[in-house]
């Protein structure tokens, strides 16, 4: 896990404190919630009583600024804090770079990111956006010459290629390619240049690889 970007060190040791029995995951949108409670299902049901994928429904869905998703999971776990164990120790909070770094966001999500980490939450961002991370699963796209115009998105061209390469495959059957988006984001990582840890990263990069992969770690998913 030496790629991972946050404080690496520190994930490591996160790891050896983890109870699997509660990943929680607050997402920027719609979708987010759609794939993660189609990996809950693909989840075997033998791990029923030790292991949970809590995935946080959206209070609002127009609203997608990282404080909104920190909010939302704060009020999650206070609603239920008897459930969980060291809950804090295995909470994501996953947003996209192209709506919380635009010029006049910068200095508020770098706010509430600090607010974050302060609470032990992960962050887990998607540059430029969550449907980088859809694509990973259908194509290793360091094979191709669309990096420029992916990490661009001019006029939505990540969701347009996400639709060409998905060809409305449903979420139940997509997140079953899981394995091939690790290796693929995994290969986007190796190339980026960016300090690890820091935002706002500029390469084309999807954080949820580490996401995934603490779930692997976990015993939930096969490697």
């Amino acid at each position: 896990m030496n790629k991972i970007s946050q404080i690496s060190s520190a994930r490591k040791l996160n790891k050896k404190q983890l109870d699997p029995c509660c990943f929680v995951l607050s997402a920027e949108g719609q979708d987010e919630i759609l794939y993660f409670e189609s990996l809950k299902k693909i989840i075997p049901r033998q791990f029923d009583k030790y292991y949970r994928l809590h995935v946080v429904k959206k209070t609002n869905v127009n609203h997608s600024a990282i404080t909104h998703i920190c909010r939302d999971l704060n009020e999650y776990i206070a609603s239920g804090v008897s459930k969980f164990r060291k809950t804090k120790e295995c909470s994501y909070v996953i947003f996209d770079h192209d709506s919380n770094f635009q010029a006049n966001h910068i200095k508020n999500t770098l706010i509430n990111i600090k607010e974050c980490r302060q609470k032990n939450y992960i962050t887990i961002c998607s540059n430029p956006c969550f449907d980088l991370w859809l694509i990973l699963h259908y194509i290793d796209i360091t094979k191709t010459n669309d990096l420029e115009k992916i990490l661009e998105n001019k006029n939505n061209y990540v969701k347009q290629y996400l639709h060409r390469v998905r060809n409305n495959e449903d979420f139940s059957l997509l997140v079953r390619r899981y394995k091939v988006a690790i290796y693929n984001a995994s290969k986007l990582v190796a190339l980026c240049k960016d300090k690890a840890g820091s935002y706002p990263f500029a390469c084309l990069k999807t954080e949820v690889v580490f996401l995934l992969e603490d779930i692997v770690d976990a015993g939930l998913l096969e490697c």
